[in-house]
């Protein structure tokens, strides 16, 4: 399996190595601003009191990252 860090993130890239150091880096050139406007702005990601669904937000921003480095 081939392990691709998608984050500039020096403490990210620091927790990786605790578990292997078989991986590569490749930083994922996208907005999260954007990213996390857009969620913000469909209704299906809000809890039912309005709040921002926080469990659902990182899984959308880690799959714009994926995407991206694919």
């Amino acid at each position: 399996m081939k392990l691709i860090l998608a984050s500039a993130s020096p403490r990210r890239k620091e927790l990786l190595s605790l578990i292997t150091d078989k991986f590569t880096i490749s930083v994922a050139d996208v907005d999260e601003r954007l990213i996390e406007e857009e969620f913000i702005s469909d209704a299906n990601n809000l809890c039912e009191d309005g709040s921002v669904n926080n469990y659902k937000l990182p899984a959308a921003l880690a799959l714009a990252k994926a995407k991206a480095v694919l």
